[in-house]
């Protein structure tokens, strides 16, 4: 089935820097990594190779490359899904999880592997996922930064926030120290001895052909203070930490940046672990605190450079987690120019405000337009590109994406939405003449606008 056939692709695909079969390249800008162990499953949907792919999720590694690679990363609840099968990192913590292009996907494929499994020891019941919105969304406070990009990813991170509050859920901001405290106990306490349990036999009986700073992570386990009762403490110490995030997530997700920042292969390749530590920053706390995940596409940071957040729930609330992140994608909002009749108090603005769009500010094209009134009952105008236009008057309003096509539905031939250049140089979607050429209409260009032109 495909579960099994995706399982497979999975692992052919599960390597990334530190990979005897080379690098996998980001999928949008090839000189950056491309996620965690699990990043080439997400880079053969972000090329568009499969429509999904699985990965495995201990600390974050179907999470992080669905960030860098534009993508959705869902980690169900331990257990939710079956790992029999599954090569074992920390056999207690490890998921099967699902990369895709889209929530729906996302959660079809849910439907299909989600089920207890007799042979699968790891194996609970959880029923599928109804959304629900959560009384309460916590938002992470001041996340961290870093790399070279880590302006880009503020301004993105901020940008998200808005569209956050924009779900109509009580928002509250959380420090993160709980969260972070028990991050610090997967690869700074005992559970790197999980890890070696695992491989021991392996990494002894193969001297010289595992990665160094894989041997050397896995090593660590044999540090003397890693005995029994450092585990007991690590487990107790855990415990509070999950009583803790249970009372406070009971009716509520929290929400992160998946990841603060990026780098570029050669810097993973000099500092393996540091740059490790920093995109696992805000992913290492889930399997430990037993919650799910969901990894979503959100603002851009940059051209060619995407930007993602995560949503957390416990294991047992996974509905908050789909209710909040079916209201994320509908709060994602693209900007349009209007030139004419929907502009404010003109006749179509009706159209505009009937699709919740709202009005932003008004703008001008750059000096490579003309506007032309059509011969029509009532006259309408339409922009035309020309190398010897003038600068238009525009109106910015957002809309809700998933409105677009309403809006578009609106708009009689032979205008259409297609891309215009603003006065600053970026782009926007903005009403052009389809077939300029064979529109008759009036040239206004001179008057600079609708609003001027009598």
């Amino acid at each position: 089935n495909l579960y099994t056939m995706s399982l497979h692709t999975c692992i052919l695909c599960y390597y990334t820097v530190q990979s005897p079969y080379g690098e996998v390249h980001n999928s949008l800008k090839p000189e950056l990594i491309s996620g965690g162990s699990s990043s080439g499953s997400a880079v053969a949907v972000a090329l568009g190779l499969v429509a999904f792919s699985l990965g495995t999720d201990t600390a974050g590694s179907g999470r992080v490359p669905a960030a860098l690679n534009n993508l959705v990363g869902y980690k169900p609840s331990i257990g939710a899904w079956s790992s029999a099968g599954l090569v074992p990192a920390c056999a207690s913590l490890d998921c099967i999880t699902v990369f895709a292009n889209n929530i729906d996907d996302a959660y079809r494929v849910d439907r299909a592997a989600r089920g207890k499994s007799e042979i699968d020891k790891w194996s609970r019941s959880f029923k599928a996922p109804k959304p629900e919105m959560p009384k309460t969304i916590y938002i992470l406070e001041n996340p961290e930064f870093y790399g070279a990009y880590k302006n880009e990813y503020k301004s993105a991170w901020e940008k998200s926030v808005s569209r956050i509050k924009e779900t109509g859920a009580q928002i509250k901001y959380d420090n993160g120290e709980i969260y972070s405290a028990a991050a610090s106990l997967l690869y700074g306490g005992p559970w790197v001895a999980e890890r070696w349990a695992d491989l021991k036999e392996f990494v002894t009986s193969h001297s010289g052909e595992v990665f160094p700073v894989t041997e050397t992570i896995l090593k660590g386990a044999c540090k003397s203070e890693y005995d029994a009762a450092s585990v007991f403490q690590a487990m107790h110490k855990l415990q509070r930490y999950k009583k803790e995030v249970r009372e406070k997530l009971a009716d509520a997700v929290i929400i992160m940046p998946t990841c603060g920042g990026t780098w570029t292969r050669g810097e993973v390749r000099a500092n393996p672990i540091e740059t490790n530590n920093d995109m696992g920053r805000y992913t290492n706390h889930c399997n430990l605190l037993d919650l799910a995940a969901i990894a979503l596409p959100a603002e851009n940071a940059a051209e060619s450079l995407p930007f993602g957040i995560t949503a957390f729930s416990l294991c047992d609330n996974e509905d908050y987690l789909k209710g909040f992140a079916e209201g994320f994608v509908k709060s994602e909002r693209v900007e349009i120019a209007v030139c004419g009749l929907h502009m404010r108090g003109y006749a179509l603005e009706y159209q505009l405000k009937s699709v919740d769009a709202k009005f932003v500010r008004t703008d001008k094209t750059s000096n490579n337009y003309k506007m032309y009134r059509m011969n029509t009952n009532p006259p309408k105008p339409y922009l035309a590109a020309s190398d010897n236009g003038n600068e238009i008057e525009v109106e910015v309003w957002s809309i809700p994406k998933n409105r677009l096509c309403d809006f578009m539905s609106c708009i009689p031939a032979p205008l259409g939405l297609g891309r215009i250049t603003l006065r600053d140089k970026s782009e926007i979607i903005g009403f052009i003449g389809r077939g300029a050429d064979k529109i008759s209409g009036e040239d206004i260009t001179k008057f600079g606008g609708w609003r001027y032109a009598g």
